[in-house]
C-alpha cells in the first residue's frame, strides 16, 4: 500500500510539475490513490515533515542558507518563481544530510518535493538544494511582489545529529 501511494504521488507531482503546476493533496486523491489524513499547517512559519532524529543530538554540522527567487515568465496565467537555494556547511569539521525542504508562499501554501531528500552537503562545501533536489525539488506557484517567501531545511549530521534551519526571501 504505502508503495501505491509512493508511486502515485511521484507519477502526479511530475505530471504536474510538466505543466507548471504542483500536486495538492486533492489531486493527488483525484487520481484514486489513498493518501493518510494530515493537519494542515497554519502558523507563519513552515513546519518540516517528521523525521527521526537520530540520536537526539544537536548536529556537528551546521549549516547557512541562502535563499533567491526571480519570477518567472508568466505562462498561460499561471506564475511561479525561479527558486535557488544555496547551504554552506561552516564547520568544516562533519557532513550534512539533508533530509526535507519544505517551500512556503505568502498565501501559506507549502511544497516539499519528494521526502526524504538524502542530499550531503560535505563539511566545509556548498551545494545548490534545488537544483541538486532535481525532479524532487519543491517550488511556487503565485505570483507575491514584495511578500516573503520561506524554505526549511532539515538535516542530519554524520553523528546523527539533527535540526531544522529556515531560509527567507523577498520575492520582486
Amino acid at each position: 500500500m504505502k508503495r501505491l501511494i509512493l508511486v502515485a504521488l511521484i507519477s502526479s507531482f511530475v505530471a504536474c510539475r510538466s505543466h507548471g503546476q504542483v500536486p495538492t493533496a486533492s489531486s493527488v486523491l483525484s487520481s484514486g490513490a489513498a493518501i493518510p489524513a494530515t493537519s494542515q499547517n497554519t502558523s507563519a512559519e513552515p513546519r518540516p515533515p517528521v523525521i527521526p532524529v537520530g540520536n537526539g543530538n544537536l548536529p556537528a554540522a551546521v549549516l547557512e542558507a541562502a535563499l533567491t527567487a526571480t519570477a518567472n515568465p508568466p505562462s498561460a496565467g499561471h506564475y511561479s518563481y525561479a527558486l535557488k537555494l544555496l547551504v554552506t556547511e561552516t564547520t568544516g569539521k562533519s557532513a550534512a544530510i539533508v533530509q526535507a525542504i519544505v517551500v512556503k508562499t505568502p498565501n501559506g501554501d507549502t511544497d516539499m518535493g519528494c521526502v526524504p531528500l538524502g542530499i550531503r552537503v560535505a563539511a566545509g562545501t556548498t551545494v545548490d538544494l534545488i537544483q541538486r533536489s532535481g525532479y524532487c525539488a519543491p517550488g511556487t506557484v503565485g505570483y507575491f511582489p514584495g511578500l516573503k517567501l520561506s524554505a526549511a531545511i532539515t538535516y542530519f549530521d554524520d553523528a546523527g545529529g539533527s535540526t531544522t534551519l529556515t531560509a527567507f526571501t523577498t520575492l520582486d
